[in-house]
């Protein structure tokens, strides 16, 4: 973010205030003054000058709106950069096409809240443009089905620029299971924590079978990830559509690694599925006496 200010000579004070603030961010700015007298045919080195801004800021009194060095670098302005942005504590009118344009500040403090915001927002855009050329460096579609395709065949990379350009971390496929099931259920771990630092929904459920991460998981023994899904802070008893849980199913598969580690994180051996069984009564069918005597007592 590229700024360039201009400022009436009664504005210095908000000029140095913003000044020391625009540089304690990092943001790289130029300040200009209103000149005294200027005409249209001054403005070749203006334009020059503004073409190297992304934003522009006006810190203007009320009665240099009719200034016609204002008028044309507003103009030009409004047309070239991101946004243009105006401090007017004056309380003065603009042409309303400008007001729809402009984003017009009454007081320091707000002017500089919505400047911030704005910074923010255009670190976000670049990081999310810059991703995408990655990505189109790469040869890789840029679309929900790219995305897919990378987490499924676990190229961790291009799965990394799609959440920098902005993809979810919960996007679904078309069976309406979210990209952080398809890397567990393709043993991608990598990825499956690249999605979870970026904020995917831990617990999100897939719609094919109603499980979540922590079970596939422990349906397919990866007690890596196993462990890394209760350490993100996962439901540990949550059943899918057929009332299995995370624990009933490392039990039934004879995971004892999964098993041990999920009832060292609290698991209930004792919620029953559809079919009336629990992770304790598959340990008593299958006499997994490690696993039972690290089952806490039921509860009455």
């Amino acid at each position: 973010m590229t700024v360039v200010v201009f400022y009436s000579e009664d504005r210095k004070g908000d000029l140095l205030s913003l000044g020391t603030l625009l540089y304690e961010k990092n943001i790289n700015f130029k300040a200009l003054a209103l000149p005294s007298a200027w005409s249209i045919f001054d403005s070749e080195d203006l334009l020059f000058l503004l073409k190297s801004y992304s934003h522009s800021l006006f810190l203007v009194s009320s009665n240099f709106t009719d200034h016609p060095f204002f008028v044309f670098a507003v103009a030009y302005c409004l047309g070239a950069h991101e946004k243009t942005f105006l401090l007017d504590s004056d309380g003065g009118t603009f042409p309303e096409f400008w007001q729809r344009r402009f984003t017009v500040s009454r007081s320091f403090a707000d002017f500089i809240r919505i400047l911030w915001e704005e910074k923010e927002r255009w670190e976000v855009s670049l990081q999310r443009n810059a991703a995408k050329s990655g990505l189109a460096a790469r040869g890789v579609e840029i679309s929900n089905s790219g995305y897919l395709e990378a987490v499924v065949t676990g190229d961790a990379t291009s799965v990394e620029l799609f959440l920098k350009a902005g993809f979810s971390p919960d996007h679904l496929d078309r069976s309406g299971v979210p990209v952080l099931i398809l890397a567990v259920r393709n043993s991608h771990f990598t990825i499956v924590r690249l999605l979870l630092d970026f904020g995917a929904t831990v617990d999100i459920k897939a719609k094919d079978r109603e499980t979540t991460a922590l079970m596939d998981a422990a349906s397919l023994g990866i007690g890596a990830m196993v462990q890394e899904l209760i350490e993100r802070g996962c439901d540990l008893d949550s059943q899918s559509k057929d009332g299995q849980t995370a624990l009933t199913l490392a039990v039934g598969k004879g995971d004892d690694e999964c098993a041990l580690l999920l009832l060292e994180a609290g698991a209930n051996p004792y919620l029953e599925d559809k079919l009336g069984m629990s992770a304790y009564k598959y340990a008593v069918l299958f006499s997994r006496q490690q696993i039972l005597s690290r089952m806490p007592p039921e509860k009455s």
